[in-house]
């Protein structure tokens, strides 16, 4: 059987026996009822899982008289120190486990003046216990005793524990939620980095190739330049062959100019000597053409 507190948590995982007081009552119960702790600590020891047995009480009507575990009575009936932790530490889950009433174990500490030793443990075993109410709507700093004092202490210093606990976490969180962030700028930054390498690398090419480019048109340049002093000092002996041929070529075309005149000449009584031949055609077929017309009437008269 399964038990929550008012707070709706669970109060154990374990499988739990539920025993009748009346009927067959466990022995750690009545050791405790008892009061011999010596026993008690003893029946723990070979038996611990009789720390998280039910014990009910029926009226005769059937209806519930109360409900209890070992922990719960041992508180009711002032239990040293010493056998409340044992049974504390023999059912880890008994401090969040609610009675009849609805009272868990830190209620029955304070109401019955529990030693601080298990004040603490109880509050360490369950921190938000003082939070619960009973059936009557009473948390445990509402009951009066001695142990209020030291409840009201523990309470207040677990609860500065618990924020410096939720400040140390929402510090951690913002820390790791920077670190993370900071760790994706890394990251960004490193593959920025390695593409301007890589950018570098191919400009740095890009450099030595311009500058192998540069050298080789600074050796075109010096070349040129070399062809250029050597044309120039080659100049004179040049223009001086090309004033040689200059004149050379004048006097050939002088001379051909002087044969063009003599053909020009020739040529003009060559034209004169055909006009006279000309002429002297034009003469001889007249000539004939008048012998050719007497020779016709002379033959034509004889006949």
């Amino acid at each position: 059987m399964v038990h929550l507190t008012k707070s709706g948590e669970e109060n154990d995982s374990q499988q739990r026996r539920e025993m009748d007081y009346d009927k067959n009552p466990i022995k750690l119960y009545t050791l405790i009822e008892s009061k011999t702790w010596d026993a008690v600590n003893a029946r723990l020891k070979g038996h611990p899982d009789e720390a998280c047995t039910w014990v009910t009480r029926y009226r005769k009507d059937g209806s519930l008289r109360w409900r209890m575990i070992a922990l719960h009575a041992a508180l009711c009936l002032s239990a040293p120190a010493e056998t409340v932790v044992a049974l504390i530490d023999a059912y880890p889950k008994g401090p969040l486990c609610s009675n009849d009433q609805g009272m868990l174990p830190i209620h029955l500490a304070i109401y019955y003046d529990a030693d601080e030793k298990v004040i603490k443990k109880l509050l360490k075993a369950y921190p938000l216990g003082v939070k619960v109410k009973d059936y009557k709507g009473r948390l445990p700093l509402d009951l009066k005793g001695k142990g209020i004092r030291i409840c009201w202490s523990i309470a207040l210093e677990q609860e500065r524990k618990r924020i410096k606990m939720a400040e140390r976490q929402q510090y951690e969180s913002k820390l790791l939620s920077e670190t993370k962030m900071l760790e994706a700028q890394i990251l960004e930054f490193k593959q920025s980095e390695s593409k301007l390498l890589s950018e570098t690398k191919i400009l740095e090419e890009q450099i030595l190739e311009l500058k192998e480019e540069v050298k080789h048109i600074k050796k075109k340049k010096t070349d040129k330049e070399n062809l250029v002093n050597q044309q120039q000092k080659d100049m004179p002996s040049i223009c001086s062959d090309v004033d040689e041929i200059n004149k050379e070529h004048k006097k050939l075309i002088e001379v051909q100019t002087k044969e063009l005149g003599n053909q020009g000449a020739l040529i003009k009584k060559l034209r004169i000597q055909i006009d006279l031949l000309q002429k002297k055609f034009v003469l001889l077929k007249g000539t004939c053409t008048q012998g050719c017309v007497y020779h016709k009437l002379h033959s034509t008269y004889y006949e």
